[in-house]
């Protein structure tokens, strides 16, 4: 490596260019198992920070996270120019403060010049100060949550090394929720009792974002909350909620989730105990195994989606899948094939 630090200029580049080439990982290339062969001639080395939930209660994210990085590397023989790429693997664990100490210890021990992704908004939210602190360029992280652009606007010039946010503030996203149930009221399609909600939500920045945004758009249609719960983003018994929902008869649920197995647990015991209220399930189709652990339990319930996913992302699949990595669904590593495309327009 050289004993200069590379410019904010040439650092941006060379991460912008790995992780257009990592998260177009989705192509059709089936991954090799081997680690790079060691550079025979002198290069120079570019230490690359990947943050993800590798282990934890969101650890097929960052399975699919791995496998498509993995896959694109192996593609382009892990060297990007005169720069060999060394990946070090950041586990966020699902745990802002457990995010923001293996950052940091990404930067400071293993040298990171670097770094890209990230699943969860809290996870975002910390880790934007370790990359203020240390000027370290993070691409593409896919934290949601409206606080993201609070911090980043609080002071541009020094959160200008969180370089984007890949995915939009929930707000944007619930409308087409609110959207859906209207029409199906008003066209006869659905006639509810009464129009009473209930929120069921990770107790997260996304979660209570996503919540929030929900509830107000709701109620400005003439609905009513009549139940406002928070979880752990662990937890796996909600038949106490569950149970009071359906003693309250409430027509719409509206629950949001980023750990599959929280997720799955909810859908099951909700039909179980024969909740009958129709649910709004945002982000149960992000597992790839989603339908394996829900079943005929998963029926009736939405969840809002691109319209359709890239065909580069659906390609792999397979390749994902044969390298016994994880079942991904073709979106969530392709959404980022989405941000390859517009770059390079």
């Amino acid at each position: 490596m050289s004993a200069t630090r590379p410019t904010k200029a040439l650092l941006v580049a060379i991460a912008t260019a790995i992780v257009l080439m990592t998260i177009a990982g989705c192509g059709p290339a089936v991954p090799t198992q081997k680690p790079p062969e060691p550079v025979a001639r002198a290069e120079r080395v570019f230490r690359l920070g990947i943050l993800g939930p590798f282990s934890g209660p969101s650890e097929s994210v960052g399975k699919e996270f791995k496998g498509a990085a993995t896959m694109a590397l192996d593609a382009i023989d892990w060297r990007i120019g005169h720069y060999a790429i060394e990946v070090v693997w950041i586990d966020s664990q699902s745990e802002p403060e457990v995010a923001a100490e293996a950052y940091e210890h990404a930067v400071v021990v293993d040298g990171i010049q670097a770094a890209a992704l990230n699943w969860h908004s809290s996870v975002a939210v910390a880790c934007m100060e370790v990359a203020a602190k240390y000027q370290i360029p993070h691409i593409f992280p896919f934290g949601a949550t409206e606080t993201v652009n609070e911090v980043f606007h609080s002071d541009p010039e020094k959160y200008s090394y969180w370089m984007n946010k890949g995915w939009p503030s929930p707000a944007k996203l619930t409308t087409a929720y609110v959207q859906a149930v209207e029409t199906a009221v008003a066209e006869g399609a659905w006639s509810p009792e009464q129009k009473t909600f209930a929120i069921c939500a990770e107790n997260t920045h996304w979660g209570r974002s996503f919540a929030q945004a929900l509830k107000q758009q709701l109620e400005a249609e003439g609905w009513t909350a009549v139940v406002e719960e928070y979880a752990r983003l662990d937890e796996v018994d909600f038949y106490a909620t569950l149970y009071k929902l359906k003693v309250r008869r409430v027509a719409l649920v509206g629950a949001t989730m980023s750990s599959m197995p929280s997720f799955a647990a909810f859908i099951n015991e909700a039909h179980e105990i024969g909740l009958e209220s129709l649910i709004i399930a945002d982000g149960l189709g992000w597992a790839g195994d989603w339908y394996r652990m829900t079943g005929n339990a998963s029926n009736y319930v939405i969840d809002r989606s691109r319209a359709g996913p890239h065909q580069k992302g659906c390609s792999s699949q397979r390749p994902l899948s044969e390298g016994g990595r994880c079942p991904p669904v073709p979106r969530r590593p392709g959404w980022p094939m989405t941000a390859r495309t517009c770059s390079f327009r």
